[in-house]
């Protein structure tokens, strides 16, 4: 049964909100996710979403991945964090006509309202959907202010049979939103101009505030942090392990077969680690002199990259990052996280860092402040509690 806490998250304390160091501006709201993701899954933007509004005073409902079938009692991981799921009738990537998407539509949407009478949960001040197919999101919370989050590539992504309906979905969800946001400009891109649409690229952040790296150790190994997963160009990774004298650790899941493949491969070498999947705050960084991010650009999907998560969490420790250069990357970050189209511009990159790693230190800072999570989260409230038209 839901219950809701009453009281300061971020002092964990049944008290109001004033002196406290995550005082909220206003009221506190409650807001619903709507995900495709379990809460326990590595970090994404809808978790730091989440982890944000609740610093703050704000309560949550997560609804997580559907299921097939099943009953799911809510669970509440934290204080103000309500975790909800329920199950889909159809996967998202098998409904090539409107007709199989409406009806699935209408199962999600009847079995989210059956959810929140059960466990009589409040309803939301302001619906934040990451399910570009959720066309009935409007329908069902009238009165709340609704927030697209398109955070991937969605028809960029879609299997060859579903790229019409999912445009076609997608920009359904994009006219019935008071706000779209993404992660994206060039995904942003593809609704200017569109009447009723509003459209904002809203980036991650850092958590935490800067804290400069120790200057004790030698900084001769090369992170990897994230999924590990058929979005990683392996060949350049193999060829970037073979040439270079550095050492490098992956710190991740494999997700699929050929990448489990590639990493125990790799791992046989003597300058690489494999740790597997692990939290943030537990990976040994005091040796690290830049992290890499190297994607496979024919996977679709990929070149919609404008800044990845982990580099704003990465530079918020001190580390530079090297990424697969892509045509939407942020211009401003160019110099802390560095654009490379193959092995030798990644070798080249990491070598600059390794030689420059504490020189750069003063840019990283700077970058951290401007995307620091203060601005994000006044423009999210600015968004959230703006008059609808």
């Amino acid at each position: 049964m839901y219950v809701r806490s009453a009281g300061c998250y971020r002092c964990q304390e049944p008290t109001n909100l004033a002196g406290c160091a995550g005082e909220v501006s206003g009221a506190s709201l409650i807001f619903y996710f709507l995900t495709r993701t379990d809460w326990d899954e590595p970090p994404r933007i809808r978790h730091q979403l989440a982890k944000m509004l609740l610093r703050q005073g704000h309560e949550v409902i997560f609804f997580e991945r559907p299921r097939k079938s099943g009953s799911f009692p809510p669970h509440q991981p934290q204080l103000g964090l309500t975790c909800v799921r329920v199950t889909e009738a159809l996967h998202h990537q098998l409904r090539p006509v409107a007709l199989l998407q409406r009806l699935s539509g209408w199962c999600a949407r009847q079995r989210i309202e059956a959810a929140i009478e059960k466990y009589s949960l409040p309803r939301p001040d302001v619906v934040v959907n990451f399910n570009y197919d959720y066309e009935f999101a409007k329908e069902l919370f009238p009165e709340s202010r609704l927030i697209l989050f398109l955070n991937d590539d969605f028809v960029g992504m879609a299997r060859s049979w579903m790229r019409h309906e999912a445009e076609r979905v997608e920009a359904a969800c994009a006219r019935d939103a008071d706000v779209v946001l993404t992660v994206s400009s060039g995904i942003a891109s593809r609704y200017e101009g569109v009447a009723g649409v509003e459209t904002e690229l809203f980036l991650p952040w850092a958590e935490s505030s800067y804290e400069a790296p120790a200057k004790a150790v030698a900084r001769n190994t090369v992170l990897y942090f994230g999924y590990i997963n058929s979005r990683n160009d392996w060949p350049l990774i193999r060829e970037l392990v073979e040439s270079s004298s550095m050492n490098f650790r992956f710190v991740g899941e494999a997700g699929d077969r050929v990448s489990a493949e590639s990493m125990r491969a790799l791992s046989t070498r003597s300058n690489v680690e494999h740790l597997g999947a692990m939290a943030f705050e537990k990976v040994s960084l005091d040796d690290v002199c830049c992290s890499i991010a190297p994607y496979d650009m024919s996977v679709e999907g990929a070149a919609a990259i404008t800044l990845n998560n982990r580099s704003l969490r990465l530079l918020s420790r001190g580390i530079p990052s090297v990424i697969t250069e892509m045509p939407h990357l942020l211009p401003s970050a160019c110099r802390v996280v560095r654009p490379a189209t193959d092995a030798a511009g990644f070798q080249e990159a990491i070598e600059d860092f390794h030689r420059e790693f504490f020189e750069i230190q003063g840019e990283i800072e700077a970058f951290v402040e401007e995307n620091g999570e203060a601005a994000r989260y006044r423009r999210l409230i600015e968004l959230s509690t703006a008059r609808s038209d």
